[in-house]
């Protein structure tokens, strides 16, 4: 699909063992959403295609806490509400992806990715239980970025599916690679924020 790919099973660049680079690994470790052993029985269980709320991780603001960065009060309630809003598209995405990594582990896969695929379109990116603080007005910009193109993405797979396509996953491959490039930025946007420079280049 692209070069640069997400957490869920796909590549991403690798870069030298640099001190910065290896604050920018160890933060991102903790930022990026993961598949879960819930998620991966749903993948399995064509008959209940909704995806259950897996046992949490620590919110992001006790993450971002844990790498011993000030996080305001306004901040944190503003970064684990938006953090619940994005995993209700990334914990379908992991399973989509996983069918189309490996479709022939589900009898019928089809019916289940497109009720997924739908509850994805049906999600509002712009969705804001609470209201971002000035501090944090560029992660939130990325933040919504990479919910839309991640929904724009499901309605273009959506269609591939429904159509019968054997290529559907590439009807979605350039909102997927927007919404990686807004992710990518959604985390040099909080970087800016709590460490306080830019990451450094590869």
């Amino acid at each position: 699909m692209h070069a640069h790919r997400s957490s869920l099973g796909r590549p991403k660049c690798v870069r030298g063992p640099r001190p910065a680079v290896l604050l920018a690994v160890v933060l991102a470790a903790l930022l990026v959403p993961r598949l879960t052993a819930a998620q991966t029985e749903t993948a399995e269980s064509p008959a209940q295609p909704a995806v259950p709320s897996p046992t949490a991780p620590l919110p992001l603001s006790e993450r971002l806490r844990a790498q011993g960065h000030v996080v305001e009060t306004a901040e944190a309630a503003y970064l684990d509400a938006d953090e619940r809003i994005t995993e209700g598209f990334v914990q379908r995405l992991a399973v989509v992806l996983a069918f189309a990594d490996a479709p022939q582990r589900v009898d019928d896969w089809r019916a289940t990715a497109t009720v997924l695929l739908r509850q994805m379109v049906d999600l509002d990116p712009l969705e804001a239980p609470v209201i971002p603080p000035a501090s944090l007005q560029a992660v939130h910009r990325q933040a919504v970025a990479y919910r839309q193109h991640l929904r724009a993405a499901a309605t273009a797979w959506l269609a591939g599916i429904e159509a019968g396509a054997p290529d559907w996953l590439q009807w979605g491959a350039e909102e997927y690679g927007a919404a990686e490039a807004a992710r990518a930025d959604w985390y040099r946007a909080l970087w800016d924020r709590y460490v306080g420079q830019p990451p450094l280049a590869p």
